[in-house]
């Protein structure tokens, strides 16, 4: 089984983006606030994460869930890549959630 941060960054920003739309789905501002919402537990919620995205029972959640957000850092880190940026257009699509949702994604 692979640590969140082991994936693909590819993988890692879908699981990031399920996460955010469970988020807004169940009118809450962080992860933390949704599992207190639902009633489950972090790994309940997390296994609903990755399952709707195909990685059932695949990686460990990132460090800090769900307290805290998938950490940047990694998405250029995984897989040993070292230097490898996101791809441009998941650059643009984060921009642009921090300047129109900062309330949600400066939570995350």
């Amino acid at each position: 089984m692979k640590t969140f941060e082991q994936l693909d960054p590819n993988d890692q920003l879908e699981i990031s983006i399920n996460a955010l739309r469970l988020m807004w789905e169940g009118h809450c501002r962080t992860l933390a606030q949704l599992v207190a919402k639902r009633g489950c537990t972090a790994d309940e919620l997390w296994r609903e994460i990755c399952e709707d995205r195909g990685y059932f029972d695949e990686c460990e959640p990132w460090a800090g869930f769900p307290a805290r957000g998938p950490p940047k850092e990694s998405w250029n880190l995984a897989n040993g890549a070292g230097d490898r940026p996101l791809p441009e257009h998941w650059e643009r699509l984060l921009d642009h959630w921090r300047k129109t949702m900062p309330h949600i994604v400066s939570r995350q």
